[in-house]
């Protein structure tokens, strides 16, 4: 190893300004030029959102890439993965899905995993040439369904399933999905936009964030989607108006029936506005719960923390309530141009932040949060 910090002198000053490393191999000479070295370093890769069984503690994620296919253009090639404590793989199942699916996040319940194959084609010839990048090839296609696939897990009887869900959209993120006492059906809450909202101009040059346009850009709100496994019928209907994203539970009901779901959420009741607010939403009465520090005041995805035990309550416990911990949450405060750490109580998120962490520097205001 020649480098051990960006912009720091390396130890052996043999090769120089030596910037990424790995192990037994130095990949960079200059960390704006391409490898000095071009090595494979294995494996797949995986989701950035992975998902934690409460009831056996194992930790689930999935890979996925395409494969040309004669008779379907595209296959879709899952693997999903169930690690133990120490994070040994325990189980590998493959599923192949019939065409190109747009997969960002994914369910899990007691049987199933849950995809979604959102109704997007891809341009692969565009993509082969070099002649777009990825997201300029991802096209939404207005008179296809929505897609769920039902993807039984190592220990379930079950079989796969796909069903159509009406009206049809695109899905990004999970919140939780969980099955019926009877397992006849799925029950997910899931951010959905009415299309899929493409920012691929962004890459033209001269576009920025700014040039977006809000009123012209489709809004994720927070479903409640239903899928009959006995009828193959599914439906999705929306808790509220308001713009959301970035769902989150409490990790122990994972799996399980839940009552709230805290996202980012815009301060406006139904026009797409950046989210300036956490909202945390009552599923059983529909009705949701906000705290902001107002319009120059900008929120991300909170992360709920039980209180107390960092598991949360034992699986099919109802001593601990489903909402008793905190949220924690990176803001950033345009009036003080500074990022900071809020902490939330989740039982009462009205009342405001039980402290706040303000950071030295600000960081860049991205999409994903803490995990």
């Amino acid at each position: 190893m020649k480098g051990t910090f960006d912009v720091g002198q390396p130890f052996d000053s043999g090769l120089g300004n030596l910037a990424n490393n790995a192990l037994g191999k130095a990949l960079a000479i200059l960390r704006s030029g391409p490898p000095g070295i071009r090595i494979r370093l294995g494996g797949d890769a995986v989701s950035g959102h992975s998902r934690k069984d409460p009831e056996n503690n194992r930790m689930v994620t999935y890979s996925y890439r395409l494969q040309l296919s004669p008779k379907h253009g595209l296959i879709t090639k899952l693997k999903f993965y169930e690690f133990d404590d120490r994070f040994t793989v325990i189980s590998e199942t493959e599923y192949d899905v019939e065409g190109y699916a747009f997969i960002h996040d994914f369910a899990l319940t007691k049987n199933y995993y849950v995809i979604p194959q959102n109704p997007v084609s891809f341009d692969i010839a565009g993509y082969a040439s070099g002649q777009k990048c990825a997201i300029h090839c991802v096209k939404w296609q207005p008179f296809r369904q929505l897609k769920i696939h039902a993807i039984p897990r190592p220990v379930s009887p079950k079989s796969a399933q796909v069903i159509e869900v009406t009206p049809s959209s695109f899905i990004y993120h999970f919140a939780n999905g969980f099955e019926s006492e009877d397992e006849n059906s799925i029950v997910l809450d899931a951010l959905s936009y009415p299309r899929f909202p493409d920012f691929g101009f962004l890459l033209e040059p001269g576009k920025k964030y700014v040039d977006i346009d809000p009123d012209q850009t489709p809004i994720g709100r927070l479903h409640r989607i239903t899928l009959g496994l006995d009828d193959g019928h599914g439906s999705a209907t929306a808790y509220s108006p308001r713009a959301m994203e970035f769902p989150r539970i409490n990790p122990s009901v994972t799996g399980r029936p839940h009552r709230y779901v805290y996202t980012a959420a815009a301060l406006h009741p139904h026009f797409n506005r950046p989210p300036q607010a956490i909202a945390k939403v009552d599923t059983e009465t529909g009705t949701a719960t906000l705290w902001s520090r107002g319009f120059r005041y900008y929120t991300a995805e909170p992360a709920f923390v039980p209180r107390g035990k960092a598991q949360g309550p034992p699986a099919g416990s109802t001593d601990i309530a489903e909402d008793d911990g905190w949220l924690v949450a990176l803001c950033y405060d345009a009036e003080k141009q500074r990022s900071e750490l809020v902490i939330l109580d989740a039982l009462q998120i009205e009342n405001g932040p039980v402290a706040v962490l303000p950071l030295q520097d600000s960081i860049p205001h991205g999409t994903g949060s803490l995990q």
